[in-house]
């Protein structure tokens, strides 16, 4: 009797359905935003309903997405594109530019590139020579806008310029800032419509550093 109660037992182990716990919803964009952003997955989503969210977030995503691959398959093709971490770094919010950044390359503005007061208000490209990207700023704004590209990428002035040949063309990597100057025309057309569009300086990408993250 003990040999049959075994194997009744045995059987009946066996053949019963197992209680399993409810599978998780997977994540379909593989972590990319929860690990760049350093979020979770309620930061964009309600519950497990992937597809549509009453969430800011959700929208802004979509669209930095958008952003990120056409970017990458377009200008930026050349230098291997962009991610969500490029800008992130693992965080909800890209880093800014210290000022004390900026104002540590202003101060080192050399005396051959500053503007006469009077030229000041004067359009840039009547002051300084060959700007085919900046010619409609002030002469005046010249310095700090040449100043926040810098610290932006954590060089100086010789990393597009030969000494006091400003107008030179003979640095690649001048040639490359003009290139990268297109995307601040790009980038607003992905966030038409939105009440606050989030904004972009040289600084969200290279955080100090002259080659971006990936």
């Amino acid at each position: 009797m003990m040999m049959i109660a075994m194997l009744v037992l045995a059987l009946l182990t066996t053949t019963s359905p197992q209680q399993t716990s409810p599978a998780t919803p997977r994540d379909p964009h593989n972590g990319m935003f929860t690990t760049d952003l350093g979020v979770q997955c309620a930061h964009c989503h309600e519950g497990a309903d992937w597809k549509t969210s009453s969430l800011p977030a959700f929208d802004v995503s979509a669209r930095m997405e958008k952003m990120t691959n056409g970017l990458s398959e377009g200008t930026l093709s050349y230098a291997g594109g962009i991610s969500c971490n490029t800008c992130h770094a693992g965080k909800p919010k890209p880093a800014t530019l210290p000022a004390s950044a900026l104002q540590s390359v202003s101060d080192e503005w050399p005396d051959s590139a500053k503007v006469d007061p009077a030229n000041a208000d004067k359009p840039a490209r009547e002051v300084y020579k060959n700007l085919k990207v900046l010619g409609d700023i002030k002469a005046g704004d010249m310095r700090r806008t040449m100043s926040e590209w810098t610290a932006a990428l954590g060089t100086n002035c010789a990393q597009c310029h030969s000494g006091d040949e400003y107008e030179s063309d003979n640095k690649p990597d001048k040639k490359a800032s003009r290139t990268m100057m297109k995307l601040f025309d790009e980038m607003p057309a992905y966030f038409q419509g939105m009440a606050q569009p989030p904004t972009f300086t040289c600084y969200t990408c290279h955080q100090g550093v002259l080659t971006p993250m990936q």
